[in-house]
């Protein structure tokens, strides 16, 4: 396979930061003297061709030069890098160092955690039973297949294990909520999903109160009339206590869902604070997701649906997005089998 066929004296170090796999840009710096030109534009165009045997290898074309060939190794520290031509330990080649500055062309970091998995594939065959590696155009993504989620690679952190007793979310009855009988009109809760690494107004996943009517049998929401985002939209409806009360859950649970996305080639600091806040506002949500879910289990009108962002979450819903869910307040278990 291709790693045999590189000699360690091939490869150039780069470290990352400490415990991670993140490379920054000015880390490479500090081991490369090769810069962008201040004046022109050089055209660099990457692709990532292939992961086997732990070896990433992207193709990179320089102007009009012909594709080069740029050999990445993920370790538990280090970035190893080797190329088609002129790398060794003691230099790196333009070709590999414009390869990994495209990969941090809008962030001024690349985190390589996607292609460390040490010892999970066959030195031989250079496959892997353990994982997917799905290849498109011009990238290529890998991750553990779903029978093997629960995999550790070495060197990853495990979290740290409180020796605080948390108190567990007390089993309560669930909500015997009956259709109105003098109206139509219903409020109901909506759960907002969305994938919180995709879009620019990422967000985790929260509640939004909503009003909708239902049906002339009263069975379901036939239509939504508005999503409910303060207290002047609820002026037509009589809130029971706990009604009431979700209703400012959700509230509170608006302010802090928007995840906070890095700007373009924003400093290191600027990220660690951004990555620190968003996981306050997760911490906090979480204990607003254990208030919630004793208030909106059993509920008759709740839905789903994907935002594709928290810029979407104004005006009404769309009711061919809303789908009908249910809410569970059972408190989930994880058993662990030794083998």
């Amino acid at each position: 396979m291709l790693d045999k066929n590189i000699p360690p004296t091939s490869f150039f170090r780069l470290p990352f930061t400490p415990s991670t796999r993140i490379l920054t840009e000015n880390t490479l710096n500090q081991y490369s003297e090769i810069r962008k030109p201040k004046r022109g534009y050089l055209p660099i165009k990457i692709r990532k061709i292939s992961f086997s045997n732990e070896l990433l290898v992207i193709g990179v074309i320089l102007d009009r030069e012909p594709e080069e060939l740029v050999y990445i190794k993920v370790t538990t520290s280090e970035l190893l890098v080797s190329c088609s031509v002129d790398t060794h330990e003691n230099y790196l080649s333009r070709y590999a160092y414009f390869s990994l500055t495209q990969l941090m062309y809008y962030y001024a970091e690349y985190n390589f955690e996607e292609y460390y998995w040490p010892g999970f594939f066959d030195q031989e065959t250079g496959g892997s039973k353990y994982l997917m590696i799905h290849k498109s155009k011009d990238n290529l993504h890998v991750s553990s297949k779903v029978r093997y989620k629960g995999l550790y690679k070495p060197g990853k952190q495990l979290p740290v294990v409180s020796a605080n007793i948390v108190e567990l979310r007390k089993a309560v009855p669930s909500i015997q909520e009956q259709p109105p009988r003098e109206t139509h009109m219903v409020l109901g809760f909506y759960l907002a999903g969305n994938n919180n690494e995709r879009f620019r107004t990422n967000h985790y996943p929260f509640l939004i109160p909503y009003i909708g009517i239902l049906n002339k049998a009263k069975t379901e929401v036939r239509s939504f009339t508005t999503y409910v985002l303060n207290e002047m939209q609820l002026s037509e409806i009589d809130l029971m206590d706990e009604q009431q009360n979700l209703v400012e859950i959700c509230f509170d649970m608006k302010k802090i869902a928007l995840v906070a996305s890095p700007e373009y080639k924003e400093d290191a600091h600027k990220l660690s604070e951004k990555r620190k806040q968003n996981q306050n506002n997760f911490n906090e949500l979480f204990e607003l997701w254990q208030k919630a879910l004793p208030l909106l289990s059993g509920r008759l009108y709740t839905h789903y649906s994907y935002t594709y962002g928290m810029r979407n979450v104004k005006g009404k819903p769309r009711r061919s997005y809303m789908t009908p869910c249910a809410f569970n307040n059972e408190t989930p278990e994880i058993c662990f089998l030794w083998k």
